[in-house]
């Protein structure tokens, strides 16, 4: 019979989709199961311990940037230890990478003091993340050659993507287990009516690594280009998440006078997700990845879900998880990304390319992530 399971994940647990369904499945295996992060989340089965994220103590220029990430490294360090000290004996660890730091000191440590397993998920690199942020590039060196030195003594790693398991092998870790992001059954495509007007879903966290900033002037070439068309098209633009740059984007897509495309902000609760997600004929992606190594689980989301997607080409790896052309369409600008939605939508409600698409994702067999983890990820733990 399985033991007892630590996952840690040093960031907000209700943005963090690919370690909620590793600890949902761990519990589901039989495992006893206790997860520790900042903020709230619950999932039956998984005891979780939260720790203060304080991420108040962060700089915006180089020298408060610094100062302030060895103060939060350190309040990090006392927050960590003290959840590790006080959780019961596990026979294996997950950890979440990024970050590495102070992760993977502090779990090398207790995971020798417990005699335990640690296995790690990449998901991105640290370093990479860490030059997104003003002044980080200095120190991203020294993440990146840390990060890949303390690695090697982890038991076992968990890569989301090909391309990041040759990362890995390249660099001296081993054994690497491929687990790529899927949507779990629970998206799996449902027919659903035809909506009045079309709704474009992009599901996002916000953040650096996501180009974002882009939406004011997508918004607003679009509305141009689909007022010069006699058919009076109307489109309605549903921004999903919350994150660091929302608030500021926000008050850009408020001041624009648009008439023909309305644009909503929201964060929805999972089953309210779906929902919409299904309700929507097409999907967003603005991840661009720091490390050109990562794949974002809300393309595979839309994907699961029968939601063609319009994805930032950000290099080779998205190919892994989507074919365009067949299943979506990539992007690289703002006019690029106007004029795509232009030539899908601004036909509605005749709409072939996009019919297409989406029948395409319909007739290609759908593996969830729960059978994909029996299969590849659960031999790992044991």
């Amino acid at each position: 019979m399985p033991g007892r399971a630590l996952v840690v994940v040093l960031g907000d647990l209700d943005r963090s989709p690919r370690m909620q369904r590793q600890a949902a499945s761990l519990a589901r295996a039989g495992w006893v199961v206790e997860m520790i992060g900042f903020g709230e989340w619950e999932q039956e089965g998984v005891a979780v311990r939260r720790i203060a994220s304080f991420d108040r103590l962060r700089g915006r220029r180089l020298l408060t940037f610094v100062s302030m990430a060895a103060m939060r490294q350190a309040a990090l360090v006392v927050a960590l230890g003290w959840a590790l000290l006080r959780t019961p004996r596990p026979s294996v660890i997950l950890a979440a990478i990024p970050p590495a730091l102070p992760t993977l000191p502090l779990l090398l440590i207790a995971a020798r003091r417990w005699r335990a397993r640690l296995i790690l998920d990449w998901h991105n690199l640290t370093g990479a993340m860490l030059s997104l942020r003003p002044g980080g590039r200095l120190l991203a060196g020294v993440a990146r050659r840390l990060e890949t030195r303390l690695a090697r003594h982890a038991s076992a790693h968990l890569a989301v993507s090909q391309e990041m398991a040759g990362y890995l092998s390249a660099n001296g870790l081993a054994p690497v287990t491929i687990l790529p992001d899927r949507a779990p059954a629970a998206f799996r495509p449902a027919e659903t009516l035809r909506p009045d007007a079309p709704t474009v879903i992009a599901p996002t966290g916000w953040s650096a690594d996501e180009a974002v900033e882009m939406l004011p002037e997508v918004a607003t070439l679009l509305d141009r280009r689909l007022a010069g068309r006699d058919a009076g098209v109307q489109i309605s633009l549903l921004i999903t998440g919350k994150g660091e740059r929302r608030a500021a984007i926000e008050a850009q897509l408020s001041g624009l006078r648009l008439q023909r495309v309305a644009v909503h902000t929201a964060w929805l609760p999972n089953d309210q997700y779906r929902q919409r997600l299904r309700a929507s004929v097409l999907g967003l992606s603005f991840h661009r990845s720091a490390s050109g190594l990562d794949l974002p689980m809300k393309i595979a989301e839309m994907l699961g879900s029968g939601v063609p997607v319009c994805a930032f080409d950000f290099g080779a790896v998205l190919r892994e998880q989507m074919r365009p052309g067949e299943e979506g369409c990539l992007f690289s600008t703002p006019a690029e990304l106007a004029a795509l939605l232009d030539d899908l939508l601004g036909t509605w409600p005749e709409t072939p390319a996009i019919d297409r698409m989406a029948a395409a994702l319909r007739n290609r067999p759908f593996v969830a992530w729960e059978e994909q983890w029996d299969d590849t990820a659960a031999p790992l733990f044991g």
